[in-house]
């Protein structure tokens, strides 16, 4: 957004530029590997508190409102039921010491005159075992217990194992199955007791040959699918007056499925499309069916170590299609890790559309609540779809594009102090998402104004810069995305101390690889200049390197800019007359800041920037989110 030619130009310094490119050593091919994908981990949470095998189970619920407010909720069955965020940041331990095991997200639950979204899951805590149910606050975005009497028993007050969750689409009424290590089955209809909590009343039960953990129902289609551990994945209707004769749809050995046969989950997409995932323990990896008919094998997907180590040994899944946060537009996968060495187990974050490839469906329009959303569903944050590229903060830009349709609106003041001159700028950016892989920008300066002691030497309405940002892959490769930025400077400012009078053409490469919390990006560019009357110039070869550090609204960001010298012969940047001040801008520039991420849609910045002709620059901006 700045009217210098080093803002321009924007590209960047890597760290390393080998370490952009170079992910983790692939393993030798097999006659299998065209049917197994190899995602990297973008997220990770904090290990659970206890050692030893302790996570169990994930699953992911979706704001209503606002969904990069969503939570990822995890069990340590040693513990407490966790609650993290979408960047693995732990928010909150319920019902600590209830141990919970398998642990399932339930929408539309009749509580209290209204409808609740639930988290439910087996539990076996010494002073009780049974089955807790807590409510999701959606303003407060924590969990609260809301089960009658502590824990509802099952088994006649047996021993619980894996649990999960169904709501009826004849009826509407929401049930729990659970299951214990006989290989027994038990469902449960959930209603309100009448001191306004949850309990339960068996209506129905059967029985499998051995040890079950694994389970999950279809809300749409009515299916109820469980692992028996060393045989397969079963299928069973889960209406509570259905037959209980099962179908058994996948089975060890076939497709490279190992046991144990433990977590499963449902990906959904929109016409009774998606995707049964089952996690295979025994090889580490995840197969994948077809969610209807007669459940065909489609893929296995199986992590491999980037940043962020591998998941091995895997217990629970979890996967929605619904867009998230700004780093899960197109859907989310999380799997336990249950080896995490050498800190205790976690649960890991995996982007659907590194899993989906060309192969699978990405559905970002199914809803969870019933009813189909309009595109998109996401609020997403401004402030990080694009890594803040275009807010005032970053000259940076960013190989990681908004999703389609998205408008959004930057604005900036840029004053900037050398010795005696004083120049201050109102930068404007309007950038649109065209397709998933172009973006449009239009960036006006739409004040300038110089002064040299206290003498205003020009002020008024400066250049306008014209770009776009191109993914020319379908994917990124590894860790790292690519983008081709091209911009042109149209010369609009009625005067050269605000403008060089003439066009200018970049075009620069853009790398971004997001690793975690950590986004860096790199662009490297080349600027065609145009010379005005009275100077000589020469093209400029730039780069940039930004980071940003994220944490739970707040992000810390640092940027180095550098470019060759336009004018021939140099000059003096402190000058105050001609094109100066725009050709004979900083060559080196370093900036910091923060900026701090309001709701889903604004974001405010600050940063204080300091270049080798030791100028000073204060930079505070605002990002807003208009679509």
């Amino acid at each position: 957004m700045a009217r210098r030619l080093v803002a321009r130009v924007r590209p960047a310094l890597w760290l390393a530029l080998s370490a952009v490119l170079v992910g983790a050593p692939s393993r030798a091919a097999t006659p299998e590997d065209t049917t197994v994908v190899r995602p990297f981990a973008r997220a990770e949470t904090r290990p659970v508190p206890h050692p030893r095998d302790a996570a169990d189970t994930p699953d992911i619920w979706v704001h209503p409102t606002d969904p990069a407010k969503s939570l990822v909720v995890g069990t340590d069955k040693r513990g407490a039921l966790l609650v993290y965020d979408l960047t693995g940041e732990q928010r909150q331990i319920v019902s600590d010491g209830s141990r919970p095991n398998d642990v399932g997200v339930l929408y539309g639950f009749k509580f209290r005159g209204g409808l609740v979204d639930i988290a439910v899951a087996a539990c076996r805590a010494p002073i009780g075992m049974g089955v807790k149910v807590w409510m999701f606050d959606p303003a407060s975005d924590t969990l609260t217990d809301i089960t009658e009497g502590n824990f509802i028993p099952v088994f006649d007050g047996g021993f619980p194992y894996g649990s999960c969750v169904y709501r009826s689409p004849r009826d509407g009424r929401c049930y729990f199955f659970v299951t214990n290590k006989e290989g027994m089955v038990e469902q449960y209809l959930m209603k309100e007791a009448p001191d306004g909590k949850v309990t339960g009343e068996r209506v129905r039960g059967f029985t499998l040959s051995s040890m079950s953990e694994g389970c999950v129902a279809d809300c749409e289609l009515g299916d109820y699918y469980i692992s028996e551990e060393r045989v397969g994945i079963w299928k069973f209707a889960a209406e509570p007056d259905a037959d209980t004769t099962g179908t058994l749809i996948a089975r060890v050995g076939e497709h490279g499925l190992t046991a144990d046969v433990e977590g499963l989950a449902l990906y959904h997409a929109n016409g009774g499309r998606g995707y049964l995932i089952a996690s295979s323990q025994g090889s580490s990896t995840f197969n994948v069916y077809e969610r209807g008919g007669s459940n065909a094998y489609v893929i296995t997907i199986d992590p491999q170590a980037g940043t962020i180590g591998d998941v091995e040994h895997t217990d629970g899944i979890g996967v929605t299609s619904c867009p998230t946060s700004a780093d899960f537009t197109q859907g989310l996968f999380v799997a336990q890790d249950g080896e995490n060495a050498p800190e205790h187990q976690n649960f890991k974050y995996y982007r659907w559309e590194d899993i989906a490839g060309s192969r699978l469906v990405v559905d970002t329009h199914w809803s969870p609540r019933g009813v189909e959303a309009s595109p998109p569903v996401a609020v997403q944050d401004p402030a990080r779809h694009r890594d803040g590229s275009f807010e005032p903060l970053l000259e940076t830009e960013s190989a990681h594009l908004a999703p389609p349709g998205a408008l959004t609106f930057s604005v900036g003041l840029e004053r900037e102090v050398a010795l005696r001159r004083t120049e201050a700028n109102v930068p404007f950016a309007l950038e649109y998402a065209a397709t998933r892989r172009v973006a449009l920008v239009l960036e006006p300066v739409v004040y300038s104004q110089l002064r040299v002691g206290e003498h205003v030497l020009q002020s008024g309405v400066g250049d306008v810069e014209l770009g776009a940002i191109v993914a020319p892959l379908p994917r990124a490769i590894g860790h790292t995305s690519v983008a081709i930025a091209t911009e042109v400077k149209v010369p609009i400012a009625r005067d050269q101390a605000l403008g060089s009078g003439r066009a200018d053409y970049t075009m620069a490469l853009v790398l971004s690889r997001r690793d975690a919390k950590l986004d860096s990006h790199l662009n490297l560019g080349y600027t065609i200049v145009g010379a005005p009357s009275g100077f000589e110039t020469r093209n400029v070869l730039s780069f940039a390197f930004a980071a940003v550090r994220s944490f739970s609204r707040f992000d810390l960001v640092a940027e180095v800019n550098a470019h060759s010298p336009a004018l021939v012969g140099g000059a003096d940047p402190d000058a105050a007359k001609g094109p100066l001040p725009d050709l004979a801008g900083e060559e080196l520039s370093g900036t910091v800041g923060w900026r701090y991420r309001i709701g889903g849609r604004g974001a405010i910045s600050m940063g204080f920037s300091y270049d080798n002709d030791h100028a000073f620059s204060v930079l505070p901006g605002f990002t807003l989110r208009l679509r």
